[in-house]
């Protein structure tokens, strides 16, 4: 039976697409930016905000959308983006008189505006194809977002002389930074991924790093009885509406759980979800695909967890990308979203057949991503 099943999933990978696991929600869709990326929901909610844009790239076979998330992030666009950010498109300014930036410079009026605001200095240059660094990056924010605040936390490459030390300070105040190993890495220059993650947790509080560590009874079951939960599914292009009766307590002993099922023309449809002091589990069974995540506590970020031997596959990997991912369904943004990546190994496939999972505090499965199939939470009433 295992041979049977393995052969059958081989033939449906070689003829499944690796599309980009990114929620038609959102009003951006980057070919270059999937889910699993630790700053992909910071990217798609400014995107959704109209404070960067991407670029468009196309031939004659297809036409397709990019942000360029590994490329560095230059002083033009961080003062364009900060412009946007802060809704200071209609701001008064005059010339900064800067040498490099002339009237007809596609930064010009942000990086005026960025500089009357106080956010760069009047300077001869403003240099604005050079790439910015940690420690200017501090101080631009901190000016912008006038951030205030100190912290038991002491990088140790970030001494009290440092030019950006009270600005640094101040993020990890606000928990906009925390570093990465006791060091904060002044000198190095950011991408633009990175530095949309920084910009998002500067705008929006809800998206600071704040738990890197979950243990039980962490809040990701739903306890919503008696609401109906409605999902967009999406197979070979066919988008169908999955609607589930209430969603019910199906607890015993030390197991917390929540179940909801239903029937349509497609097939039957279950969502069960699990959590004991050890683990937490999700079950969910749509018509055309099923899943099941077990996720053993302590939960931490991009810990690899491997299971050997899983049902028919050989191999499954597990890791949590997002503790603090922000996703958009409907006309509501939720954040504190965890994102979950999981590939599945057969024995003759390098390529692994990957799964996404976002999932919210007391909501539950906001979307599951496959290689085939995509499922979306539409509403609860």
């Amino acid at each position: 039976m295992k041979k049977i099943l393995c052969s059958s999933l081989i033939i449906m990978l070689l003829f499944s697409f690796n599309a980009n696991s990114t929620s038609a929600k959102w009003s951006k869709d980057f070919r270059d930016v999937s889910y699993s990326n630790s700053h992909a929901s910071n990217i798609y909610y400014l995107a959704e905000m109209n404070i960067i844009k991407g670029y468009t790239s196309s031939n004659s076979y297809y036409q397709s959308h990019y942000f360029s998330p590994t490329n560095n992030v230059t002083k033009r666009q961080v003062a364009t983006m900060l412009v946007r950010a802060l809704k200071l498109e209609g701001a008064n300014y005059s010339n900064p008189g800067f040498k490099d930036v002339p009237l007809n410079d596609p930064g010009f009026k942000a990086i005026a505006i960025a500089t009357q605001q106080g956010f760069f200095a009047k300077e001869s240059y403003f240099k604005p194809n050079s790439y910015i660094t940690r420690a200017e990056m501090a101080n631009t924010l901190m000016k912008a977002f006038k951030l205030t605040g100190s912290t038991n936390l002491n990088f140790t490459d970030m001494p009290t002389h440092h030019n950006a030390y009270q600005a640094v300070q101040a993020l990890a105040a606000n928990n906009i930074t925390v570093g990465n190993n006791g060091r904060f890495n002044p000198n190095q220059t950011l991408t633009r991924a990175q530095f949309s993650s920084f910009l998002t947790r500067a705008l929006l509080p809800a998206a600071r790093p704040s738990i890197h560590t979950i243990y039980a009874n962490a809040g990701f079951v739903p306890k919503t009885f008696g609401k109906r939960y409605t999902y967009q599914g999406g197979h070979e292009g066919n988008k169908y509406s999955l609607p589930f009766s209430y969603a019910y307590d199906t607890s015993s002993g030390y197991t917390i759980s929540t179940r909801m099922e239903n029937s349509i023309a497609q097939g039957d449809m279950a969502i069960e979800y699990a959590e004991t002091a050890s683990k937490f589990t999700l079950d969910v069974t749509m018509p055309y695909n099923s899943a099941t995540l077990q996720l053993p506590y302590p939960i931490q970020l991009n810990k690899l967890v491997t299971i050997r031997d899983s049902d028919f596959y050989n191999k499954v990997t597990i890791a949590v990308r997002d503790f603090n991912g922000i996703y958009k369904v409907g006309n509501k943004i939720y954040t504190n979203v965890m994102v979950v990546e999981e590939k599945s190994y057969l024995e003759y496939s390098p390529q692994p057949f990957q799964k996404t999972y976002l999932i919210a505090k007391n909501v539950g499965l906001l979307a599951l991503f496959t290689h085939t199939d995509n499922y979306e939470l539409l509403s609860i009433y």
